[in-house]
Parts: C-alpha cells; sequence; structure tokens
C-alpha cells in the first residue's frame, strides 16, 4: 500500500500538538478555497488517535477574524478540539477568544499541500523550539528597533520589550497554538513607530504580493499606504471592515522556522526563518494596546534589523 504522503505532518498536527486522546471529538474546520487533501488526511490521523473526527466545510471567510455562521459556531462548541484549516485566518473570530479557555484550538491559517510536503510543517519540532527560544533570548529586553530592507524599508520603533515564543506549542489543558509555526513575537509602542515600512511578500487578506505595499508611518498610524492593484485592496479592506485602530501596527515578530517557505500561505510565509512581520491592529494578546475588528500580518523578505546597537537580521539572514 502506498503511503499517504501528508500522513507524518498530519500526526504532528493530531499527536504532538493536538495531543488528540481517545474518544474526543475533533472538529476540522475548512473551506472551499483548501485542499480537500488536507482535512481528509488530519481526519485519517485523528481516526488512528481514536478520536472522532468531523469535517465541517463552509464558505471561505469574507475577511480574516470575521464572525462565523451560526451553525459553525455551535460545531465549535461539540468539540474537544478544533482545527482552523482555513484558507483566512479565523482565529480572531470573537467565538475563539470565548472558547480558547475550554477547548484546544490549532490555527492553520492559509494551509497549503506545500506545507505537509517539504514545508513549514515539516520542522522538528525540538529544533524549533531551540531556534525560537534562542532568538526570543535575543530580543528580549530590546527598545530601540532599526528596520531596513532590500526594498526600501527604513523605520525606527520601540518595543514593548517582552518576547514571546511560539513553536506550535501543545495546548494544555486547553488554549491556543498555531501550525505551521515558528516565531519570536513583541508588541510594540504602537505610536512610536516613524519611518518607511514596505511589504513585498505576502499581506493577510489580500494575498501573495506581486508590487510591495509601502506604509508611511507617522507616530505609529499608517498616513499612506501606496503599491499596485494588492495595495488598493489593502485600503479597500481596512475601510470597508477596519477602525482606527486598524491603521496602527501592533505585533512585530521575527520568523524562526527553518523549513517554511514563501507559498503564498497566510501560515507559512512568515515563520520563515530571517523573515520579519508586522500586523495592523488587534496586539491585545500579546501585551499590547490596540483593540481592533482586524488583525492583519504582512511579511517582509530580506530585512535588516538592528535591536538597540546589536545586528539580529542582516539582508535576510538570522544572526542570533
Amino acid at each position: 500500500m502506498k503511503m499517504n504522503p501528508f500522513a507524518r505532518v498530519s500526526h504532528t498536527v493530531i499527536d504532538d500538538v493536538g495531543r488528540v486522546k481517545p474518544g474526543e471529538n475533533v472538529l476540522i474546520l475548512t473551506d472551499t478555497e483548501v485542499s480537500r487533501t488536507i482535512p481528509t488526511s488530519l481526519a485519517e490521523a485523528v481516526h488512528a488517535a481514536r478520536g472522532i473526527p468531523s469535517i465541517l466545510v463552509m464558505a471561505p471567510p469574507e475577511y480574516p477574524g470575521c464572525p462565523l455562521p451560526g451553525p459553525v459556531e455551535f460545531a465549535v462548541q461539540g468539540a474537544e478540539v478544533v482545527i482552523m484549516a482555513t484558507s483566512k485566518s479565523v482565529a480572531h473570530a470573537e467565538i475563539f477568544a470565548r472558547e480558547m479557555k475550554r477547548r484546544r484550538l490549532i490555527s492553520m491559517p492559509g494551509i497549503m499541500e506545500g506545507s505537509f510536503l517539504d514545508g513549514g510543517g515539516t520542522a522538528d519540532l525540538k529544533v524549533l523550539k531551540e531556534i525560537t527560544e534562542r532568538v526570543s533570548r535575543a530580543l528580549e529586553g530590546k527598545r530601540r528597533l532599526e528596520i531596513k530592507s532590500d526594498k526600501g524599508t527604513d523605520a525606527t520603533v520601540f518595543s514593548r520589550g517582552k518576547a514571546f515564543s511560539y513553536y506550535a506549542q501543545p495546548p494544555s489543558p486547553v488554549g491556543f497554538a498555531m501550525f505551521p509555526d515558528g516565531e519570536s513575537v513583541v508588541a510594540l509602542q504602537e505610536k512610536t513607530l516613524e519611518g518607511r515600512i514596505v511589504m513585498d511578500v505576502f499581506q493577510t487578506g489580500v494575498g501573495p504580493l506581486r508590487e510591495p505595499i509601502v506604509f508611511e508611518m507617522k507616530k505609529g498610524k499608517a498616513v499612506r499606504i501606496t503599491g499596485g492593484i494588492e495595495a488598493q485592496r489593502l485600503r479597500e479592506l481596512l475601510e470597508k471592515y477596519g477602525d482606527d485602530q486598524s491603521y496602527f501596527f501592533g505585533e512585530f515578530a521575527l520568523g524562526t522556522n527553518p523549513k517554511a517557505r514563501f507559498i503564498g500561505s497566510a501560515g507559512e510565509d512568515k515563520k520563515r526563518i530571517g523573515t520579519i512581520h508586522m500586523s495592523l491592529g488587534d496586539d491585545i494578546g500579546i501585551g499590547g494596546e490596540l483593540k481592533s475588528k482586524l488583525h492583519l500580518d504582512a511579511v517582509m523578505g530580506r530585512p535588516t534589523l538592528v535591536a538597540d546597537g546589536q545586528v539580529l537580521i542582516k539582508d535576510g539572514q538570522l544572526l542570533v
């Protein structure tokens, strides 16, 4: 019998991250833009763990974090473990802020087959933890961040100093995890960001970037957003679904996953080692002060980062 090439990573998700126990109900939430192979393989891994899998296929979310349909919310409340294998992030939907205190949630935004075959999902979780914690130690306590890139980024901002490590830690006994994972995160002092930020790889809510999006920042706020059609789509998304807080960058993170690649995935591109991603909007969960309807990650491919005079990244090469 030919082995399912998705099986190894599916078992990592179910056994090592979800820690599914016999008899547990596991909801695999997906949508029509995600390859059917992914939820099917995850369900097979749940069955092998003697859990009870259910696959729920919904329409693609209108925007990241939008409210879920009533039947989906009902299904979430009937499961011990919820896996969000969706084309756009749903993790910031209001229901999950409540349910993470009652269940184990695993977010897989923008999940693609490549993450299972040779991408970020194939990373050794022990190695990923070691790298991520090492980067967080280097970032911990740093205040002044100077950011440049080959695409024209030239900005300074002050951090709140506390660094958080994310490496697909199993929620225990309940809580939240990402997969694929690998990032060291700080919350910014949001209103201190000054200069030009250029994102050139991926913009959540928009997709892979053919043309960079340029953010002109003053006192932390994006006062001008320019670029091509992707920049226009981002402006439209912010105007339609956002609020005033959606124009501030709050989260600042360094990718730490050595297996992650640029594949056009919201969940994988930002994990690639040596990248920086920053998020417009909500950052309450990491100690920030922005409460927003939106949380929109954007990825910078070849950054240079100097933190309190120490070079942590040089032209996309992590030096820690």
